[in-house]
């Protein structure tokens, strides 16, 4: 028993070149380039026709203004009330920084007639730390801390006026 071969379809040939080197039948590139060019024109023309557009619609707006009354022309001219807007508040911040730093870093008088003055800060602690906090008067508020108060609370006890 033979067996005979039954004859086969033989392979397509293979093209010497490759031609494009890509499948030519997937895609058709010129609609592609096309369809990007009319996009971009349609975008182009539409972004004039809305230049156009608001052109005309400032000027048809214009023309619907009436003109202000002086004395309404006179009220835009003032300034705003405070508070304004600060146009250098970095400078703004510095100046009033150095003052305060002028401030507390110098003797002035406070009140020349009564005899109160203002120490610099320094000076003031280091006199509060060497004679410490003074005793006050029970009815007088403007006076030093009373020692009650002065004293640290202790955790759970009640407040200084026995009361919570």
């Amino acid at each position: 028993m033979s067996i005979e071969k039954a004859p086969h379809a033989s392979p397509p040939s293979v093209p010497a070149s490759p031609g494009r080197g890509y499948e030519t039948r997937d895609t058709n590139n010129r609609f592609i380039w096309w369809s990007g060019l009319v996009l971009v024109a349609l975008v182009g023309v539409s972004s004039l026709l809305m230049v156009f557009l608001f052109d005309f619609f400032a000027e048809r707006e214009a023309r619907r203004q009436k003109p202000l009354s002086p004395v309404a022309a006179a009220v835009t001219r003032q300034r705003p009330p405070e508070p304004r807007l600060q146009a250098n508040p970095v400078a703004d911040y510095k100046a009033v920084r150095e003052a305060e730093e002028i401030e507390i870093h110098n003797y002035a008088f406070i009140d020349a007639k009564a005899g109160i003055v203002r120490l610099p800060i320094e000076t003031a602690m280091d006199l509060l730390a060497a004679r410490g906090i003074p005793a006050s008067s029970a009815g007088d508020p403007n006076t030093a801390i009373p020692s009650e108060a002065a004293a640290p609370a202790q955790v759970g006890a009640p407040p200084a006026g026995g009361h919570r």
